[in-house]
């Protein structure tokens, strides 16, 4: 699937305690996290710098309770990136965001 022994990840989430989490559950699946932010501008600086295989982020990221931001960020992350892989997690999505996110 992979074509580098250890993909690497860029994870973003507006919670430290989740961004620290995620890595170290990415890290103990093989993933190397080499970048992780809490807010969308700052995750897509640490994409273009890093360039990773996958972006994992929290679709509530703002904290608005709406996922306008991380779609937001998703859309600029693969118009730059069309082979990143994006990984969006939420405790509470509706339909139309996840088929946004798609």
């Amino acid at each position: 699937m992979w074509e580098k022994e250890h993909p690497t990840a860029v994870v973003l989430d507006d919670q430290p305690l989740w961004l620290e989490a995620m890595g170290n559950l990415l890290n103990r699946l093989g993933m190397e996290v080499v970048g992780s932010a809490t807010a969308g501008t700052d995750a897509l600086e640490v994409i273009e710098e890093n360039r990773p295989d996958v972006f994992v982020l929290d679709v509530g990221v703002g904290g608005t309770g709406t996922s306008d931001e991380a779609l937001a960020c998703i859309r600029s992350a693969r118009a730059a990136h069309r082979d990143l892989k994006v990984v969006a997690l939420g405790s509470e999505a509706n339909a139309q965001d996840v088929e946004a996110a798609f």
